[in-house]
């Protein structure tokens, strides 16, 4: 996760830099902060949402628990 979640990082510390020299201000980088943050929730959810399914899916099958 740690990976993917690097390039999301990127704007926020764009964001930041732009503030540190007075170009753009603190609403930009909680906005960045903001979409990061959703962006971590989202991937949580989809993971959580896949293994579920995956579960509901062995379950239905028949297979037996690991």
């Amino acid at each position: 996760m740690a990976a993917l979640m690097s390039g999301f990082a990127a704007p926020v510390e764009i964001q930041q830099v732009r503030y540190s020299v007075g170009v753009g201000t603190n609403v930009d980088v909680i906005d960045a902060q903001v979409a990061l943050t959703t962006a971590k929730t989202n991937y949580i959810q989809s993971m959580y949402d896949f293994n579920t399914s995956k579960a509901n899916l062995i379950k239905a099958m028949g297979v037996p628990a690991e």
